[in-house]
C-alpha cells in the first residue's frame, strides 16, 4: 500500500471498470491494470517512458494496444507483447543499445578500421587514414550518437567538400556500430541529405580537361629532354587514356602480342610499395595493341629488375607519382594534370567517331559517365 500511494494518476477521465490505466511515477510512466485480472502478477507496469508530452502520447498508444486486445480476448497476461523491455534478454540488449550510443566517435573509428582493413583496397585505407582520419581526432572524445555536435565541430575545420566526406564516413561507422539494431534512427542521415543539398554541383567543363595538341607535344618535348622516363610515361598515358597510377604499375608480363593488360598499379603506402590487383573498379581489362603503343614499347627493353615494371625511374626504382607530379609535370604546366592526359585520349576517341561503348570499355569508365562529361544533348563532342 505504501508503495501505490507514490504513484500518480495522470488521465483525468472517469475510469471504467477493466480499465488500463497511465499512472507516473518520479518522472516515468506505469499502465496500471484492473483488479479484475488476477493472472496479472503485479499492477503497475513500468512502460519505460519519460514523463513527457511524446512520452504520455506513445504510453496511450500502447495502452490503447493493450485495452484492444483485451476486449478480443487476445490480451497477453505477462505483458511482454506490449513492453518488450520486461524481457530480461531484452533489457540486456536495451542495456548494450544504450551504451553504445555512448561509445566515443575514435573508438567507433578504431574498431570500424581494424575491420575493414582487410576489405577494402590499401588506397581506400590510405584515403580514411590521410583525409579522414585527422577529422576524425579532433572529435574523438565525443559520443558518437552526438552527431550535431560532431557536425559542428568537423565543418568549422574544414571545407564544406571535406566535411561532406568525413560526415558521410560517419553515417557509415554509425549503420556499422549499430548493425545489430537495425531500428536505431541514424542522426547522421538528415544531415547527410541537408550537406547534399548545399554540395555545389559540378560543371564537367572545369573537370574535363583535354590537353591541345601544341601544350600536349611541348609538355612531351620538356620531359623526354629533362627526364625521358616520364616522357615515356606520359606518352603510354596518352595513348591509352589509363589512369597514371595503372601507367605506373604496369608490368612486363601484361605486355602481348594483340592487347595490353591494364588495371593493377602499384602505389607508395607509408613509405613501402604497395601492388594493387586490379583498377579503382575492381576490373582487368585488356587495351588493343596499336602500332604506336608497339614502337614505344621497343624503345624500353625490359630490364631486370626486382618489379618487373615497365616504367622506372632513373635510379631504376618505381616512379612515385606525387613526386613526378610535383617536381617533374608542374614545370612543364599549370594548367593540366597528369589525369588530364585520360580526358585527352577519351576526347580524341569520341572524335574520331569511336562509340562510346567501346571508349569506356578501354577506360574502364561507363557509358553514362562517357556521354554525360564528353557529349551534348545532340551526341556530338562538347566544347572544352
Amino acid at each position: 500500500m505504501v508503495v501505490t500511494k507514490r504513484f500518480k494518476r495522470i488521465d483525468s477521465r472517469p475510469i471504467k471498470k477493466g480499465s488500463f490505466v497511465l499512472y507516473k511515477l518520479k518522472n516515468r510512466l506505469y499502465v496500471k491494470t484492473p483488479s479484475t485480472i488476477e493472472s496479472n502478477p503485479r499492477r503497475y507496469y513500468s512502460l519505460n517512458l519519460p514523463n513527457t508530452e511524446d512520452g504520455r502520447a506513445r504510453a496511450r498508444d500502447i495502452i490503447s494496444k493493450i485495452e484492444s486486445d483485451y476486449l478480443f480476448d487476445r490480451y497477453d497476461s505477462t505483458m511482454l507483447k506490449y513492453l518488450p523491455h520486461l524481457d530480461k534478454e531484452n533489457r540486456v540488449k536495451t542495456k548494450a543499445l544504450h551504451q553504445l550510443r555512448f561509445v566515443s566517435v575514435w573508438d567507433a573509428w578504431e574498431s570500424y578500421l581494424k575491420d575493414i582493413k582487410d576489405l577494402v583496397k590499401p588506397t581506400t585505407t590510405k584515403y580514411l587514414e590521410t583525409t579522414v582520419q585527422p577529422h576524425i581526432k579532433r572529435v574523438g572524445s565525443q559520443p558518437i550518437s552526438n552527431a550535431k555536435s560532431v557536425y559542428e565541430i568537423i565543418k568549422r575545420g574544414t571545407t564544406l567538400d571535406v566535411t561532406i566526406r568525413v560526415i558521410n564516413r560517419l553515417s557509415t561507422i554509425y549503420k556499422y556500430i549499430f548493425k545489430e539494431y537495425p531500428n536505431e534512427p541514424n542522426p547522421y542521415a538528415p544531415i547527410t541529405k541537408a550537406l547534399k543539398k548545399k554540395k555545389p554541383t559540378v560543371n564537367p567543363h572545369t573537370t574535363i580537361k583535354p590537353i591541345p595538341d601544341i601544350e600536349l607535344q611541348a609538355i612531351l618535348d620538356a620531359l623526354y629532354l629533362t627526364h625521358p622516363p616520364f616522357g615515356h610515361l606520359v606518352e603510354f598515358m596518352v595513348l591509352t587514356g589509363c589512369r597514371p597510377s595503372e601507367a605506373i604499375g604496369l608490368t612486363w608480363d601484361a605486355i602481348h602480342d594483340e592487347y595490353i593488360l591494364l588495371g593493377s598499379s602499384i602505389e607508395r603506402i607509408k613509405g613501402q610499395w604497395v601492388t594493387i590487383a586490379t583498377s579503382k573498379n575492381g576490373t582487368i581489362r585488356k587495351f588493343p595493341m596499336t602500332g604506336k603503343l608497339r614502337e614505344l614499347l621497343n624503345k624500353l627493353l625490359p630490364i631486370d629488375n626486382h618489379w618487373n615494371l615497365v616504367f622506372l625511374s632513373r635510379e631504376g626504382k618505381p616512379i612515385d607519382y606525387i613526386n613526378f607530379k610535383r617536381r617533374y609535370w608542374s614545370k612543364t604546366t599549370t594548367d593540366y594534370t597528369p589525369y588530364n592526359l585520360r580526358d585527352t585520349f577519351i576526347t580524341k576517341q569520341i572524335e574520331q567517331g569511336i562509340p562510346p561503348a567501346i571508349v569506356a570499355k578501354w577506360c574502364d569508365n561507363s557509358v553514362r559517365v562517357i556521354e554525360k562529361h564528353y557529349l551534348g544533348d545532340t551526341g556530338t563532342i562538347k566544347p572544352v
